[in-house]
């Protein structure tokens, strides 16, 4: 049998269709971390970061509006109003059960091995599995 070596780090992408403060209020409950309001055209407005954004891949949880400029951020998932990103997580599996009893649905997951550039996107895409048929 071939060992296969765990991800240097993880991306994970959830969707939900509750609203943006309570989503931020259930991550704070569920991972015991201080989210900081914040605000950026670039994610929809008003959004919550934990994490350390000026460390290089240290973990960082975003929770924000599936908003761009009036559009959908992420327009396959337009029927969900808020989105939560989880950068550089080195405990995916454990996030993935944490939220496995809530509204928020796993839609993508990125695991990126040493040495590959996370811009690349050599990435897994859980292509919307956990969706209703007509969501994906």
């Amino acid at each position: 049998m071939r060992r296969v070596s765990p991800p240097a780090f993880t991306s994970l992408t959830f969707v939900s269709t509750d609203a943006l403060t309570n989503v931020a209020d259930l991550l704070a409950s569920t991972l015991r971390l201080a989210f900081e309001l914040r605000s950026s055209d670039w994610r929809g407005g008003e959004y919550f970061l934990a994490g350390d954004k000026s460390t290089a891949y240290a973990e960082r949880v975003y929770a924000q509006r599936n908003d761009d400029r009036g559009e959908p951020a992420e327009p396959q998932y337009a029927a969900y109003p808020t989105l939560v990103y989880v950068e550089c997580t080195r405990r995916a599996d454990q996030l993935e059960q944490a939220f496995a009893d809530t509204d928020l649905v796993l839609v993508r997951r990125q695991d990126w091995d040493k040495g590959t550039d996370a811009s690349d996107g050599a990435g897994v895409d859980a292509g919307g599995a956990d969706l209703p048929a007509q969501d994906r």
